[in-house]
């Protein structure tokens, strides 16, 4: 492995030839792992013929028998395809990162400075209705309310999408959050939409968590409002419960709404998704976009489950940390 023949080596002491070099150690803890634990385990770097330093993975025991000399047992398995794999899917990780970072700084900054000129084409567009409207004929007035609508849909899709960058860009420090007050204060916020359409909330066992406090008001607010607006025509129930279960607490938000077809229940995670039409149901789509995001960014899952015509459980897992 080295680059040695057996004539070379014949003869000469084993320190001349296995000249180490340490990745994340050294030669005296070596030396102290191996008088102490009687075994060594590690990667370190031989040095070759050609001068050149060959990664390999080094498995050292000792044995100790009465009236005998010390005796070691060692293997030494070349592991430099290992390390290429290695440094290239660390590079690759690296530019990911890069990209990634990139790209939310670009989503964030376009979508803001996006905001005043459309802030403007809605401005005017609302200024000519207003002057104009009864003064043209019927077509100028379908592309007045064309131009209208279109501007404040537009409006929202890039205030969403500015919603969706922020959930990591101005992430808070994770603290205790209890989840009986965050619903407390999302059943406040949307009790217009709740008296409106009947909608009955119940709730059972919602724990304390370390988590991003508004990130969870967030969470249960796209999830109820979701309840809300795909309630059909029943009276709407939703009910809201935990469990803890092996390290982590599984959430879940129950309604007797319209329900998913199975082909969708993944798609619906997707940003700007929608499975219905804009005058069916408003709204971007984007709203279970930031929901997965912010669950994916404490480190948890989201998944639905949901009976077509019925009724849909949407499930989150937040990890239990200082329990």
């Amino acid at each position: 492995m080295l680059g040695w023949t057996e004539e070379e080596v014949i003869g000469r002491h084993s320190g001349d030839l296995l000249q180490t070099r340490f990745e994340n150690s050294s030669r005296e803890d070596f030396c102290n792992k191996l008088l102490k634990d009687g075994h060594y385990l590690g990667d370190l770097y031989y040095l070759c013929k050609d001068k050149t330093y060959l990664p390999v993975e080094v498995n050292v025991k000792k044995s100790d028998q009465k009236g005998k000399k010390t005796s070691i047992l060692a293997s030494i398995h070349d592991i430099s395809k290992r390390k290429q794999r290695d440094e290239k899917l660390k590079r690759t990780v690296d530019e990911l990162k890069r990209s990634n970072k990139e790209l939310k700084r670009f989503a964030y900054v376009s979508s803001h400075d996006l905001q005043e000129p459309l802030r403007m084409v809605t401005l005017y567009s609302q200024l000519l209705e207003k002057r104009y409207k009864n003064s043209l004929d019927n077509d100028a007035n379908d592309f007045i309310n064309y131009i209208v609508e279109n501007a404040k849909r537009m409006k929202q899709l890039i205030e969403d999408l500015l919603e969706y960058s922020k959930v990591t860009n101005d992430a808070k420090k994770f603290g205790n959050v209890d989840l009986e007050k965050v619903v407390d204060i999302v059943i406040s916020n949307l009790s217009i939409p709740i008296t409106g359409n009947n909608v009955n909330i119940t709730r059972k066992n919602l724990p304390t968590i370390f988590a991003d406090e508004n990130q969870m008001l967030q969470v249960f607010q796209n999830l109820i409002t979701n309840a809300i607006k795909f309630k059909g025509k029943k009276h709407s129930e939703i009910h809201i419960s935990a469990k803890k279960e092996e390290g982590k607490w599984i959430f879940a938000i129950k309604d007797n709404g319209i329900g998913i077809k199975p082909d969708y229940v993944d798609q619906i995670f997707e940003v700007f998704k929608r499975l219905h039409t804009k005058e069916e149901y408003p709204g971007t789509g984007i709203g279970l976009s930031i929901v997965q995001k912010i669950i994916n960014h404490h480190g948890g899952r989201i998944w639905v489950e949901s009976e077509p015509g019925h009724e849909s459980t949407f499930y989150f897992t937040i990890p239990i940390i200082n329990d």
